[in-house]
């Protein structure tokens, strides 16, 4: 998380430098390259909490009886999966339109 802390204040700094409306498009291309990084971070995170979850749904509270606590994991662990699913989309996203500002700042279309 302190990774991830770092990388966002980097990014906070890019932007705030000049201001964002005066951020020009190599700086606009710098800011989305550090935030890309910044959610493949969290992405790993969520990853990490979601496998640390599964693995005490498996260890934990399959001891327990059937029943509220079962099913309100899993429930947890389909809601923690779409949240993973969700920064990785995000970082899709994210690089795509990286990529269609750096053809533009490079001058290529």
């Amino acid at each position: 998380m302190g990774a991830l802390a770092a990388q966002a204040e980097i990014t906070m700094k890019i932007v705030r430098g000049g201001g964002l409306d005066d951020l020009p498009l190599p700086g606009v291309v710098d800011a989305l390259g550090c935030l890309m990084h910044n959610v493949e971070v969290l992405h790993q995170l969520v990853a990490a909490v979601n496998e640390r979850a599964a693995q005490i749904r498996e260890r934990e509270v399959t001891e327990r009886p059937a029943g509220t606590t079962l099913e309100t994991m899993d429930s947890a662990l389909m809601t923690l999966g779409y949240g993973q699913e969700t920064a990785m989309s995000m970082h899709r996203l994210l690089s795509l339109g990286h990529r269609e500002l750096v053809l533009v700042d490079e001058g290529e279309v």
